[in-house]
């Protein structure tokens, strides 16, 4: 077998099984291989193989072609790209589900395709015909566990058991476990109980990306800045004539729960701050409906502040300066 060193190191382009990129491949050598595979030579022919480089990982491959030099007509022969295996569960667990759609079980296998994954447990082995006896268990979100009730889950162990005994296993048992989705569990949480970012009854540490100061938690920066002008007029009144600043004070109103950004209280009166974001624009109906909620409540006067106007510290001031003063009659 010869091998050459090229001076040129020709090149082509190539799906690398090493790195997965398409890239260009240089070609650093090439053999002759001479196959023959019968005594009489009827088989017989000759490979050229060609080593190359991957420009991306750098990693070798070899590609080769039949009585043929062009190293941009060879063919990848090694590392093959390695298959995607497909665990037997998964297969299990989706060939039950296409059981279920085709006897006309959608709310089976609804369920089954919400399911996380699926494990198995072994319980035992028959003697004679080599099967294993399984518990599955179904991985499932919490809020879909009350969902696969008895009858459900019997008509899916049903199916489970078809699609696995080609595969010589038996399912004497579905069980069903919660597990966490991916993400944030406590913003789902949140969204479930329609709670926002507030300072009432925390009984979790708040998460690192809420800005916080003075040990309360705010909404958002915008927030923040305005926490800070209101503490900078409380540090300046005197202890006897001064404000009480509540940020994200959840409060009970007539037929709902709200939650303003900020209630501050002055000389016997109370006042609310709402910091609006971009999707409070085009919405003013809905927010004086909220505002008149407050001051159904006892609110003396709602101030309504843009994220754009928190950034502007002489605006800002001038903003608060007004609810101080609304609030001191």
């Amino acid at each position: 077998m010869a091998t050459e060193e090229r001076d040129d190191y020709p090149q082509r382009i190539a799906d690398c099984p090493n790195c997965g990129n398409r890239t260009p491949h240089r070609e650093l050598a090439w053999t002759e291989a001479v196959n023959d595979d019968s005594p009489d030579q009827s088989n017989w022919f000759m490979s050229i193989v060609h080593f190359a480089e991957c420009s991306t990982c750098g990693q070798p491959s070899l590609f080769a072609s039949t009585n043929e030099y062009d190293f941009t007509s060879a063919s990848l022969i090694w590392p093959q790209p390695q298959a995607t295996i497909v665990p037997m569960e998964a297969r299990h667990l989706a060939a039950a589900t296409e059981l279920l759609t085709t006897r006309g079980d959608a709310q089976g296998a609804s369920l089954l395709v919400d399911v996380r994954g699926v494990s198995y447990v072994f319980v035992d082995r028959t003697p004679f015909d080599n099967v294993v006896i399984v518990t599955a268990t179904l991985l499932v979100e919490p809020p879909l566990v009350d969902r696969f009730t008895p009858d459900v889950v019997e008509r899916i162990e049903t199916a489970l058991n078809e699609a696995a005994w080609g595969d010589h296993h038996a399912i004497n048992k579905v069980d069903i476990a919660p597990v966490a989705a991916d993400g944030d569990w406590r913003d789902r949480v949140e969204r479930t109980l329609g709670l926002g970012p507030t300072n009432q009854a925390i009984l979790l540490p708040p998460r690192d990306r809420q800005p916080r100061a003075d040990r309360m938690t705010f909404g958002s920066e915008e927030e923040l800045r305005v926490y800070e002008v209101l503490r900078t007029r409380q540090e300046a009144l005197p202890a006897n004539d001064t404000i009480l600043i509540a940020p994200n004070a959840a409060v009970r109103v007539c037929g709902s729960t709200i939650c303003p950004d900020f209630l501050v209280t002055y000389r016997g009166r109370v006042g609310a701050i709402e910091v609006d974001g971009p999707g409070h624009r085009g919405k003013w109906a809905s927010d004086r409906s909220r505002d008149q909620l407050l001051e159904d409540g006892g609110v003396t006067y709602v101030l309504r502040v843009t994220v754009e106007e928190t950034t502007d510290p002489a605006m800002l001031d001038v903003l608060v300066d007004r609810l101080l003063g609304r609030l001191h009659g």
